[in-house]
């Protein structure tokens, strides 16, 4: 929910917004589509963090995660046959979805965002890097660490070595290097 010192006004667009989220939501897929016809999982968790910290009804919200959740394994999941990598990025923010939302943490679509998610930081490359992640799926797994356990100072340290002098971040991380040497 909203903090309590949160003007009216703003707590009363922000329902308006995932309201309008809601009927946004693809009949067929029973998620937001980021394409017209093609669900987001991605896009449906970010809105369910969203509703979640608007006060949307547990209904929508839970409509949202469990309609995700039926193609999430095989969106993040390793698969040779198509060329795609374990997506860290995404498999956190289940993890931070489902703890906000009070689910659980260790089996969604028959995996275990929690455990994932702590596995991610070996073999990245750096200490405390989820491996593959920019700086959002980076912030997701933290912030799911936090939540759920326990975060590895190592993941910290990690950020604060990537901090540019102008207080910023750069959205992608390269393995050894800090501010000035990322590309974006």
């Amino acid at each position: 929910s909203l903090p309590a010192n949160a003007e009216s006004h703003d707590a009363d667009r922000a329902v308006a917004a995932v309201a309008w989220m809601a009927k946004q939501t693809s009949a067929k897929h029973k998620m937001l589509e980021s394409v017209a016809g093609t669900a987001d999982p991605g896009l449906t968790l970010d809105a369910v963090l969203a509703g979640l910290a608007a006060g949307a009804p547990q209904a929508t919200t839970d409509g949202w995660l469990k309609a995700a959740e039926g193609p999430f394994k095989e969106r993040v999941m390793a698969n040779a046959d198509y060329g795609t990598q374990q997506d860290n990025g995404m498999i956190a923010k289940s993890l931070v979805a489902l703890s906000a939302s009070g689910r659980s943490t260790t089996s969604y679509d028959g995996i275990n965002p929690r455990a994932l998610t702590a596995a991610s930081f070996n073999g990245s490359g750096e200490a405390g890097w989820s491996k593959g992640t920019n700086a959002f799926g980076q912030g997701y797994a933290m912030i799911g660490l936090a939540r759920t356990g326990t975060l590895p100072a190592s993941t910290v340290s990690f950020v604060a070595g990537k901090q540019c002098a102008d207080g910023g971040f750069p959205m992608n991380f390269t393995a050894g290097k800090g501010c000035t040497a990322q590309s974006d």
